[in-house]
């Protein structure tokens, strides 16, 4: 059974929410005992994040985007947020394989596609953290990665006032 969420996924959700410009969703969030699969609005019957945050984007069709716009973008963002939920968000979460494998996947410009989802927003705050305490060598470990973040953190409604992590362009390590 998932654990319940800690006060960093708490965070995420409402940093996403807040992202969609659904910040007033949170006070209505029912965290009671619930982790990142069954999290619910009060009087809601639906439970997920992605259901939630899926939900809240359905409302505007320029939202929508951000769940793809193919049906393979669309699985494709679905898949992402799943391991997003399984993976990287957990409390058990060991930043060095789960970050080996998010940097060979990133073949795209976003995890989905070729355009922002609402995988690459829900990475960006459950890796943010992560990349925070990362030293150069170690981003350097993570190309794909790291471009991506240098990318996605120009978004300055998505950064959401943090302070840009700072990545090194020239290589200092040779990483054989």
């Amino acid at each position: 059974m998932p654990e319940p969420c800690d006060k960093n996924q708490v965070e995420e959700i409402k940093s996403v929410l807040a992202y969609f410009g659904s910040d007033g969703v949170a006070s209505r969030l029912d965290l009671n005992g619930a982790n990142l699969t069954n999290v619910k609005l009060k009087g809601s019957t639906g439970e997920g994040i992605y259901l939630l945050l899926k939900s809240q984007l359905s409302d505007s069709p320029k939202l929508q985007s951000l769940l793809g716009k193919t049906a393979i973008e669309r699985a494709l963002v679905r898949q992402w947020v799943d391991f997003n939920l399984l993976e990287a968000s957990k409390n058990t979460f060991q930043p060095d394989s789960v970050l080996k494998e998010l940097d060979s996947s990133l073949t795209n410009t976003f995890f989905a596609g070729n355009s922002l989802t609402l995988s690459d927003v829900l990475f960006y705050y459950t890796l943010y953290r992560t990349y925070e305490n990362l030293t150069f060598e170690q981003k350097e470990k993570y190309p794909n990665l790291s471009r991506w973040l240098a990318l996605v953190q120009e978004d300055a409604q998505l950064r959401q006032g943090r302070p840009r992590i700072h990545f090194i362009r020239t290589p200092l390590y040779n990483l054989k």
